[in-house]
């Protein structure tokens, strides 16, 4: 009697509670960004931004573009390797986009889109889309 009791112990614990795996939990991204958390609201994006874009008529052109809190810019441009390399300066005003992602700089000739970076402006194209290719990286301004 006591080896059968013994034997049913052993196979009790043996048989006994599986010990539980860790608990895993599962998150999903969203395709939707967070609208508490964009480049315009989480960012310090006023300030100077500077590098030098490619140019079809020259070796490039020198940029500097100062963003100001109130949704206004200052932008000047050089014309590298011309004859007459003189400081064109523009100002105006730029406007958000539904996201809070990118600005768009209001110009006389039409407009100029930038995705804002936690330390630079991306220039994009015409579509609003990142420019791809060889040149690509060469349509970034560097916050100063």
């Amino acid at each position: 009697m006591r080896f059968s009791a013994f034997v049913f112990m052993i196979l009790l614990v043996g048989c006994g509670i599986e010990p539980s795996e860790p608990s895993v939990r599962h998150f999903s991204v969203s395709d939707r960004p967070d609208p508490a958390h964009n480049s315009r609201n989480s960012l310090d994006y006023w300030g100077v931004y500077q590098g030098t874009v490619p140019c079809a008529d020259c070796e490039g052109i020198e940029m500097t573009l100062v963003l100001h809190e109130n949704d206004t810019y200052e932008r000047f441009l050089k014309y590298l390797g011309k004859g007459d390399s003189q400081l064109i300066e523009q100002r105006g005003s730029f406007e958000w986009d539904d996201a809070g992602g990118a600005i768009t700089l209001e110009e006389r000739h039409g407009s100029t889109k930038y995705k804002v970076g936690e330390t630079s402006l991306l220039q994009l194209d015409t579509e609003g889309e990142i420019i791809t290719g060889d040149l690509a990286n060469m349509y970034i301004l560097e916050k100063k």
